[in-house]
């Protein structure tokens, strides 16, 4: 993918971390693992909300203790931090087919905007704690290459919020992400 595809799919207003022509597989992480997709933004974009979506078919959350979204810079010493998040909604994820949208949330000091810089490694995702995990619109990585640079995806061990930092594991899922 080049940068004018990412331009062709993509409004001045908003990033799609990952193209939604490009997002048409199930994703789903286990409880109290944070999935993120990485990108790298082609223009400095300020935004507030972060969105994600259920998949038309798939399985919906229940039972959750703790869902929300989050924003984390990615080093390329391979370091996750979180920059932003939405408060945790239990009701995030909960119907088939529909677009999640939340403001990011200042508890914990946590900025209501965050301004994307151009050309700076960013991953997007979400954590859901609790009973039944939602499948999320995304995309598969091939296994065998989901480890090259610069990376596509990533996942945390088990934890119970998203962590301020760490370094992800590689993985092969990646949730479409919308900053806006």
């Amino acid at each position: 993918m080049c940068s004018s595809d990412l331009q062709l799919f993509g409004l001045s207003s908003v990033v799609d971390a990952l193209p939604r022509i490009y997002a048409v597989s199930n994703v789903s992480a286990v409880s109290g693992q944070v999935l993120l997709v990485f990108f790298t933004p082609f223009q400095t974009i300020t935004i507030s909300q972060i969105s994600m979506a259920t998949t038309a078919t798939g399985t919906v959350a229940s039972g959750l203790t703790l869902c929300r979204m989050g924003l984390y810079t990615y080093t390329d010493a391979g370091t996750a931090t979180l920059v932003a998040r939405t408060a945790s909604d239990t009701t995030l994820f909960a119907a088939t087919n529909t677009v999640y949208t939340r403001s990011l949330d200042t508890t914990g000091g946590y900025p209501a905007t965050y301004t994307l810089t151009a050309g700076v490694r960013y991953g997007a995702g979400y954590i859901g704690v609790g009973t039944t995990q939602p499948q999320v619109t995304g995309r598969t990585v091939n296994s065998v290459t989901a480890g090259l640079s610069p990376r596509l995806s990533g996942a945390s061990g088990t934890v119970s919020d998203l962590p301020a930092s760490f370094t992800p594991a590689i993985n092969s899922l990646a949730p479409f992400v919308r900053l806006s």
